[in-house]
């Protein structure tokens, strides 16, 4: 997905609308969602949040980079916000 534009502004609402609906499920079960979600995007070989030489965003960054989903994922997640891998990328 190419970064700005239309489309954008419509899946960050969509992120928020369903971090809103989901908060009870990401309050119990969300840590060990976000990590395997973290781990199959930063995996070797793996696509990654983005690529700054094609201006390419992976739609799940804004799944990941939410504060909302951040918040609510925080107590049952292990290891910080991010992996080592995704922070250096």
């Amino acid at each position: 997905m190419k970064h700005g534009g239309f489309s954008e502004s419509v899946l960050r609402c969509a992120v928020w609308g369903g971090a809103l609906l989901a908060s009870p499920l990401l309050l119990v079960a969300g840590g060990p969602a976000y990590g395997r979600f973290m781990r199959h995007l930063c995996r070797d070989n793996g696509p990654g949040l983005f690529d700054k030489q094609r201006g390419w965003v992976h739609p799940g960054y804004w799944v990941v980079m939410n504060p909302l989903v951040l918040a609510l994922t925080w107590p049952t997640r292990r290891g910080g916000l991010l992996p080592a891998k995704a922070a250096t990328t």
